[in-house]
């Protein structure tokens, strides 16, 4: 998002003032409250968008995005907002015109860079020296099963050559659901997949510590409404920190 670029704060709501009031809001509004964040322009033929809250580990898929003036009444942007009670009012348009000037990545910033398998068995994404690989859950598995099925081998070899160039002590494995079931089922099942993948990865690669987790339907990489999407969130994490430098495959 834009920063200011005299005081190197970003244009959004102050993270001191979410959740200050969560116990007001409850009382005047549906409990929810409003924030707001400036980022540059988007392509005109965007209308979706996946946010990714930094700190939270979670993805907000398929926000719209629309065209058109803000909604009344505005608000001071340094106060608390609860829903149904206005809305934040963004900076002036000539502070916002500088932060978008002041910018040195271009009008996009690229977060990460994208590879992985032809037929989207895994993907990976390298941001710095993080390295992220997503293998799908309906590769590796049988529907609502944690037992590596026999045709998962060859995915896992290449995602164990992937986490050996990358010349790594230890990795992260968690495993995810999509939002159908129980939250318990959910929770316990992508643990158990984790838990799989993890005694699979660490038999090709003696040299790595693997940690495990499951996070069940709590970190969405898609909307759930529809079975693409739900295929999407199925899956298992790999995440690689401090990867070898110029290793970018």
């Amino acid at each position: 998002m834009l920063l200011d670029e005299t005081t190197e704060t970003c244009l959004c709501t102050n993270v001191t003032q979410m959740g200050l009031k969560d116990g007001e809001a409850a009382t005047v509004s549906d409990g929810w409250q409003l924030v707001y964040a400036v980022f540059p322009e988007l392509p005109a033929e965007v209308t979706t968008v996946d946010m990714h809250v930094d700190g939270y580990g979670a993805f907000l898929p398929d926000v719209p995005v629309q065209d058109g003036p803000l909604p009344e009444p505005q608000v001071s942007a340094d106060q608390w907002v609860a829903s149904g009670q206005g809305w934040p009012a963004p900076p002036p348009a000539a502070e916002i015109a500088r932060a978008a000037e002041a910018r040195t990545l271009g009008a996009v910033w690229v977060l990460a860079e994208r590879s992985g398998a032809a037929d989207g068995s895994w993907a990976q994404r390298d941001s710095g020296e993080v390295r992220e690989i997503d293998v799908a859950a309906d590769v590796l598995f049988d529907f609502d099963e944690h037992e590596i099925t026999k045709e998962a081998g060859a995915v896992l070899d290449d995602v164990a050559e992937e986490i050996g160039a990358a010349e790594v002590r230890t990795a992260t494995v968690v495993g995810h659901t999509d939002g159908q079931g129980t939250e318990d089922y959910n929770q316990t099942l992508s643990e158990k997949r984790a838990r799989a993948v993890e005694r699979e990865l660490a038999e090709r690669l003696p040299g790595v510590t693997f940690a495990v987790e499951g996070r069940g339907w709590h970190e969405p990489v898609a909307s759930n409404q529809t079975e693409e999407g739900r295929a999407l969130n199925r899956r298992v994490t790999i995440t690689l920190e401090g990867v070898a430098e110029g290793d970018g495959r």
